[in-house]
């Protein structure tokens, strides 16, 4: 079960035009880390080096208080061929992951999956971060959780495989040089990328993975007043009826899928797209 965002509700629609361009998220994204990777090229021109070294993330740095690399080390972008295939690829997977969360939602996303990233960092000997090849490789990932079965055109394996394949090379290029940190890191964006979706409810392709909920029961109100509905239930029933039967719970996803075809999936609170999620694992289960 997978819902989108229609280019009709507020959450489909671009921030804003440049000209005849929409501005999605998915492309606020790929634009910024252009203009940083334009920019660290004009400063490494100039021979401003020094204050290039001033914006990637570096535990010690940050500890000693230049907290402002919490936030600048996606922006240290150098021009490459490997940043043109990663901005190709950010671009490409993340305007299906935007159609599915929305454009706060991939912004959501992106910055869950930075935060946990830069809480390991912090705690790694050594630590750093630089460059925005993570963020747009979680962004992938969160692709290939959504369509794992989706054939690609590396000898038509599935998406799922694919991912396997590059977080395996990836991990591999870590053992090769013994970068601890860049593994933990890898293993961290892996699984914030899965944790993120889940708790959104776009991950239906994981009936494995339970995120802890806390639901606080409320009584809802009768609309007779206390005890009116009670009593018009017994005027209902005929008399030496048994108990009152268990109600089934579809009556509820009918009422929340016909609140997404009315008002879009925005409309949807949390607790209510948890309630879809595990709907459709219980669908994947029974299949």
């Amino acid at each position: 079960m997978m819902f989108g965002f229609s280019e009709y509700s507020e959450e489909g629609r671009p921030w804003f035009h440049v000209g005849k361009v929409p501005v999605t998220s998915t492309v606020l994204l790929v634009g910024v880390f252009t203009l940083s990777m334009v920019l660290v090229a004009v400063l490494k021109g100039a021979g401003a080096d020094r204050l290039l070294w001033a914006l990637p993330l570096v535990t010690p740095a940050v500890w000693h208080g230049q907290v402002w690399r919490l936030l600048t080390w996606p922006l240290v972008n150098v021009p490459s061929i490997w940043f043109v295939l990663s901005m190709l690829m950010l671009y490409w997977f993340g305007r299906e992951v935007e159609r599915v969360l929305g454009r706060v939602g991939l912004l959501r996303f992106a910055g869950g999956v930075a935060a946990a990233l830069v809480l390991v960092t912090l705690v790694l000997p050594g630590g750093t971060l630089a460059g925005s090849d993570l963020l747009g490789f979680g962004i992938f990932l969160a692709f290939a959780i959504m369509h794992p079965g989706v054939p690609t055109i590396l000898f038509g394996l599935p998406m799922k495989w694919v991912a396997l394949i590059l977080i395996g090379i990836q991990a591999l290029q870590c053992l090769a040089i013994r970068n601890w940190a860049g593994l933990v890191q890898l293993a961290t964006l892996c699984a914030a990328s899965a944790v993120a979706l889940k708790a959104m409810g776009s991950a239906s392709t994981l009936p494995w993975l339970r995120i802890p909920v806390v639901r606080i029961r409320r009584r809802p109100a009768s609309p007779a007043g206390p005890g009116g509905g009670w009593r018009q239930e017994r005027r209902d029933r005929p008399a030496g009826a048994g108990p009152r039967e268990f109600v089934s719970p579809e009556p509820e996803i009918d009422r929340l899928l016909d609140k997404v075809a009315a008002h879009g999936l925005h409309s949807l609170t949390d607790a209510e797209r948890r309630v879809l999620a595990e709907a459709s694992e219980r669908y994947q289960r029974r299949k």
